[in-house]
């Protein structure tokens, strides 16, 4: 899994770094209002956690581990990293969240798995030359 990711424009050297960790993954009950919950740390839009919190009393379930996701705009071509999540609703619906961008477009999810930045265009210079470097954070065995 990526950690984190720094795509920069071979072309005009344009650079943003995304780190996607969440520090402590949280499992179990869903946890709104402890001064230990994540959840009000993640969804800073409080209409969004209000919604959130809505569903989930209204028998939604909501994934809790928590985690970033890499999305891009596809009017301006922008990259920002979001908070990721789902909730399943009784009827079997699933519900996840839809980010705008600055410029209005609604935000598309890259998968990082699949992630190949030569196939977007620089959102500076609009050149094909984006590249990406990763690294993972390890564990220390010794």
């Amino acid at each position: 899994m990526k950690n984190s990711v720094t795509i920069a424009c071979r072309k005009c050297g344009w650079e943003k770094d995304f780190y996607f960790g969440v520090g402590l993954l949280h499992r179990g009950a869903v946890d709104f209002d402890s001064e230990h919950a994540l959840l009000p740390r993640f969804v800073k839009d409080q209409k969004a956690l209000g919604e959130i919190r809505r569903a989930v009393e209204g028998g939604a379930q909501l994934e809790t581990e928590y985690r970033f996701a890499l999305y891009r705009c596809p009017d301006c071509g922008a990259f920002y990293k979001r908070f990721e999540y789902s909730l399943m609703h009784a009827d079997g619906s699933e519900e996840k969240p839809a980010y705008a961008c600055d410029c209005g477009g609604i935000l598309e999810k890259i998968d990082l798995e699949d992630f190949c930045p030569e196939a977007y265009p620089c959102p500076a210079c609009g050149e094909m030359a984006l590249a990406e470097s990763v690294s993972m954070l390890m564990p220390d065995f010794d």
